[in-house]
C-alpha cells in the first residue's frame, strides 16, 4: 500500500510539469540597434585616427577613415526579398560630408568575406543628422544563410557614425 502513496504524487508532478512546459513560438521579426561602440578601425585607419566616443565614431581628420562593425545575424535559413533592412545613422560636423558602407558576409569556409551590398549616403549638410539604408536585401543569388556578417564603413572628414538599426523579418529563433 505504501508504494501507491508515492506513485500518485510522482504522476501528478510529471503531469503538471508537462502542462507548464512552454510552447516555443516562431519569431515573426527581430530588430536590434547596433552601437557604433562595437566597431573597430579597419586598415589603414587606427584608433588614433578615428575618435571612438561614448555613442559614436567621429572622423576628426581631413582624410577618409574606415571602421568595421559586427552585424549579429540570428535568422535561420536564407534571407529572401524584404527579409532584412540595415539602416545607418550618421551626422556631419562643421562641413558637409557622406558615409559609404558595404555589408560583407562569409568566412574561411566560404573562401573569405563576400561583399553583398554597398550604399552611400547623400551629402549631409553641416551639423545635420541623417540616416540611409545600406541593405534592403532582395537578391536571392547571394547565400544569406551564411554567418559572419560585418559592415565596413568609410567616413568622410568630419562625419560621425552613430550606429545601425538592423531588422530581420522572419523566423529568428529556429522554431517552426
Amino acid at each position: 500500500m505504501s508504494r501507491h502513496i508515492y506513485f500518485v504524487p510522482a504522476v501528478l508532478v510529471f503531469a503538471i510539469g508537462l502542462a507548464l512546459t512552454p510552447v516555443r513560438q516562431a519569431a515573426a521579426a527581430d530588430s536590434k540597434g547596433i552601437s557604433a561602440t562595437a566597431c573597430q578601425p579597419f586598415l589603414p585607419t587606427t584608433y588614433a585616427e578615428a575618435r571612438f566616443q561614448d555613442n559614436a565614431i567621429y572622423n576628426p581628420t581631413a582624410v577618409n577613415q574606415r571602421v568595421i562593425c559586427p552585424v549579429n545575424k540570428d535568422y535561420f535559413g536564407d534571407w529572401v526579398a524584404g527579409d532584412v533592412t540595415l539602416q545607418a545613422y550618421i551626422k556631419a560636423g562643421a562641413s558637409p560630408g557622406k558615409v559609404s558602407c558595404t555589408l560583407y558576409g562569409g568566412g574561411a569556409s566560404w573562401g573569405g568575406a563576400q561583399a553583398a551590398y554597398t550604399a552611400t549616403s547623400a551629402v549631409v549638410s553641416a551639423g545635420t543628422a541623417s540616416s540611409f539604408s545600406i541593405a534592403d536585401i532582395a537578391d536571392p543569388a547571394v547565400p544569406y544563410s551564411i554567418e559572419g556578417w560585418n559592415v565596413l564603413c568609410t567616413l568622410n572628414a568630419g562625419m560621425s557614425l552613430g550606429g545601425f538599426y538592423f531588422v530581420e523579418d522572419g523566423d529568428t529563433d529556429g522554431a517552426t
